[in-house]
């Protein structure tokens, strides 16, 4: 793998490459979707794990309200929610 570093391209062994673990900030409430959600009702936690592993850490019947990934530094659209909690799929 050719990689830049300054003004120069060096090639580097593709083992060398270190892969970036994402950082996920998740707010979620244990109130089913629909209830009136008051700011106690959430809990904002981070995560270093792939968007499909924040399901697994997540106590159950967590309702997800927002994602955002901090090594980005934007929010995550619904869309790209793990498929258990994007809006229409249920969970």
């Amino acid at each position: 793998m050719w990689v830049f570093v300054g003004d120069s391209w060096y090639n580097k062994p593709s083992h060398e490459v270190r892969k970036v673990i994402q950082t996920y900030r998740v707010r979620y409430s244990l109130k089913p979707s629909g209830q009136h959600q008051t700011g106690a009702d959430v809990i904002t936690v981070d995560f270093q794990t792939e968007l499909d592993g924040i399901p697994s850490l997540l106590p159950e019947g967590a309702y997800i309200m927002y994602v955002e990934d901090l090594t980005d530094n934007r929010a995550v659209h619904w869309t790209r929610w793990p498929k258990a909690y994007r809006p229409g799929f249920g969970a």
